[in-house]
């Protein structure tokens, strides 16, 4: 919730294939990788993900294990699709 207002993220990790933390085969990776693509599309986000990342200072960091969080704004038709309640 942010000013009252649900809000979700696509979270950018550090991860990278071949590091021992990161559980998925490469086939797996990119299957994730093409779902999250198809997401973005569908929601008609990509031209926002551009911009935020293109806005954003901050940038992964595996020595501090965070990741960076992009806001997606998703239009209130795709919050209602995805079932996620306004605040009272």
């Amino acid at each position: 919730m942010f000013l009252g207002r649900p809000m979700i993220f696509l979270n950018v990790m550090w991860k990278w294939l071949g590091q021992q933390t990161f559980h998925l085969s490469e086939q797996e990776y990119l299957e994730h990788l093409q779902y999250i693509a198809e997401l973005c599309i569908k929601w008609d986000r990509v031209e926002h993900l551009k911009e935020q990342v293109e806005k954003c200072r901050k940038r992964p960091n595996a020595y501090f294990g965070y990741a960076v969080a992009l806001p997606l704004d998703l239009p209130e038709d795709v919050m209602d699709e995805l079932n996620i309640p306004e605040s009272r």
